[in-house]
């Protein structure tokens, strides 16, 4: 979920304006004035962003699995032996680059490792299951799916529509985070393509209500097609009993997968112990768990200037078709709209300038 830097009630604030102000001049409801400044806010953050050279580059970060399959982003000791100083945990909004021994590995698929666990409309219910989007039982991002099984069912992953329609080319693992109810449940991953025919693989988590890295090598399925020859269109996950079955990250991946914006990187190789140099290449915004008072207060003060520059705007036709009436006092005039703009700009980039205009070079470069 993307966090804006400041709020409704921050740009009307900044504004001098309220909703009900913005309503008589513009004709539109509180709805679609709220929509409006969402659309303000989200204009103000980018430019922001793109002043502070946000998200900060970090370049080929070094890190080693050391028997454990997972580990955190952020300051590793580096070749050299010094430290650098940052804090991207929770904070990573992408991946670019995952290089072992000189080799770049094929980024998980998809990039963000999550997009389909995230939303409901890629999953299916099907017999004896019901799923859901879980907020509260999650491994990354802001959900996870949660299967409901009341006897042994299935559901499915990219039915209809929905279709993945992908050719798997230099890929090895099917991964996810799994968690259930009841660890002697036994689950089956069906690949199906385009002729309805499958592959299928079994996996168990082994423990109750934990999550567990649930890694599955493509080479190992078994059945009526070969992955080189057909892309593949559905994943049905069917479990043998009843139970309730969470799915976090799921993603095909060369070994290595991650979760955002957690920053953790986890190996999936399971053929492979879990112990290897590699470097990764990644971006983070610092200001995604915790904004700055400084940050919220330009961020709306530029959204304040395009309600003030829209509402400048609307006052010029309001005046061209009404006559004075007894509540026109309420709303500013366009002149005082004008200058509360002008100060309002300066404020903002005075703001930025304390903050660190240049932030991209400065940090990134620690």
């Amino acid at each position: 979920m993307i966090m804006n830097y400041s709020t409704q009630e921050d740009v009307f604030r900044e504004s001098g304006l309220d909703s009900e102000i913005v309503e008589k001049l513009s004709g539109r409801n509180k709805t679609e004035i709220t929509k409006q400044i969402l659309e303000y806010i989200e204009a103000s953050d980018a430019k922001i962003n793109n002043i502070l050279g946000v998200p900060i580059p970090i370049v080929k970060e070094e890190h080693r699995f050391k028997k454990n399959p997972t580990l955190m982003l952020g300051p590793y000791e580096d070749s050299l032996g010094f430290h650098s100083e940052w804090n991207p945990k929770g904070c990573v909004t992408s991946v670019s680059d995952i290089n072992i021994n000189g080799t770049s590995l094929n980024l998980p698929f998809p990039n963000d490792c999550d997009e389909y666990t995230e939303n409901v409309d890629y999953v299916t219910a099907g017999t004896n299951c019901s799923v859901s989007r879980d907020f509260s039982v999650k491994k990354a991002g802001d959900a996870s799916i949660k299967a409901i099984f009341n006897d042994a069912g299935y559901l499915t992953f990219f039915d209809g529509e929905n279709n993945l329609d992908y050719l798997i080319y230099n890929i090895d693992f099917l991964s996810f985070w799994g968690r259930t109810t009841d660890k002697t449940a036994t689950f089956t991953v069906k690949i199906y393509n385009i002729n309805d025919e499958y592959i299928s693989s079994t996996f168990t988590i082994g423990f109750n209500n934990t999550w567990k890295i649930c890694s599955l090598e493509l080479a190992d399925f078994t059945g009526d097609f070969s992955l080189d020859d057909y892309p593949i269109q559905k994943i049905v996950i069917e479990s043998d009993k009843a139970c309730t079955l969470y799915i976090d990250n799921l993603n095909f991946n060369e070994g290595i997968f991650f979760t955002l914006p957690e920053g953790l990187i986890c190996w999936s190789d399971v053929n492979e112990y879990p112990y290897v140099n590699f470097e990764v290449s990644y971006r983070y915004n610092p200001y995604k768990i915790k904004v700055p008072k400084d940050l919220r207060e330009a961020s709306a003060k530029f959204a304040a200037v395009k309600l003030l520059d829209f509402c400048i705007g609307m006052r010029g036709k309001y005046m061209s078709f009404k006559i004075m009436s007894e509540n026109i006092d309420r709303t500013p005039d366009r002149e005082t709209m004008e200058v509360d703009r002008g100060r309002i700009i300066a404020e903002a980039n005075r703001i930025l300038m304390s903050i660190g205009v240049g932030t991209k070079t400065s940090t990134a470069n620690v």
